[in-house]
């Protein structure tokens, strides 16, 4: 399955017939129950780099969280969290990331919220960060390729 943010259009192809050629980055694709995952890289103010598994939430219109936010040196708001999402409303934060690394990409400067009322998506990429690609999707061989729009 390709997803394109600029297009916007989203490209099923049966996976015998399909074929990656490009020069995005090709990055392994894990799973937790049906809930797809990619390894990241988070910086926030005052705390060193963060390496995590994040979920690919394409519904949702966050950029980056991760409940290392709550460590943040930089300035930070309550905010209730997880709402119209999966989990339930809690009271969490959101403050600045300095910047986010998905493969070979660094996206700098967004926010990060934490944390909802199910750990399994207090680790999350959203639409704010995944606009960023031309995403494909390659199930069988658990991989999420990412090119650079």
């Amino acid at each position: 399955m390709t997803l394109d943010y600029k297009k916007p259009s989203i490209v099923v192809t049966a996976p015998s017939a399909y074929q990656y050629h490009g020069v995005g980055d090709v990055l392994p694709l894990s799973f937790n129950g049906r809930w797809p995952y990619v390894r990241g890289v988070l910086k926030v103010p005052g705390v060193d780099p963060v390496t995590d598994d994040f979920l690919i939430d394409t519904a949702s219109e966050d950029a980056v969280n991760h409940p290392v936010i709550r460590q943040s040196k930089g300035p930070l708001r309550e905010t209730n969290t997880g709402a119209g999402g999966v989990g339930q409303s809690l009271r969490g934060v959101v403050g600045p990331n300095e910047w986010s690394r998905i493969g070979s990409t660094t996206i700098p400067a967004t926010k990060s919220a934490c944390c909802a009322g199910n750990d399994d998506v207090n680790r999350q990429l959203g639409s704010a960060i995944l606009s960023h690609f031309r995403i494909m999707f390659n199930y069988p061989a658990r991989q999420i390729i990412l090119e650079k729009n």
